[in-house]
């Protein structure tokens, strides 16, 4: 998200594009900036997946639904990706601001759903102490 704040639209060319070297591409701010946000998407993504079958075992799932739900996300993951860039493709920029929106309207929801799950979850551990 942070990435893409630093985005903006191109300018308009009135000649033709330029040819510019290999090494003033590899060195310039746009594709610095795009490293950086690729590097931010895809470290997130991986390290939740990498981290997500100890988290759902130690939450109580066996190990075959664990790596179902892993599986499930990593898939949730990839598509994700593709659907969101395909939208972002047709859109423009303000998608960026949807997905933003989409954000909080689903912590919001979260936040209404929240306190039945902790509550489960100290049931689960009362129950597992006796």
């Amino acid at each position: 998200m942070v990435a893409a704040t630093l985005l903006a639209e191109p300018p308009e060319a009135d000649s033709a594009p330029q040819s510019v070297g290999f090494r003033a591409n590899l060195f310039s701010r746009p594709f610095g900036l795009v490293c950086a946000g690729m590097f931010a998407g895809i470290f997130a993504g991986l390290l939740i997946i990498g981290n997500l079958l100890p988290l759902t075992m130690q939450a109580g799932l066996s190990e075959s639904e664990a790596t179902v739900a892993v599986s499930v996300f990593a898939a949730g993951n990839a598509l994700g990706r593709v659907v969101w860039g395909a939208i972002f493709d047709r859109v423009g920029y303000i998608c960026i601001a949807l997905v933003v929106a989409t954000g909080i309207l689903l912590m919001l929801n979260l936040d209404a759903f929240l306190p039945k799950v902790v509550k489960k979850d100290r049931q689960i551990q009362r129950i597992s102490h006796v």
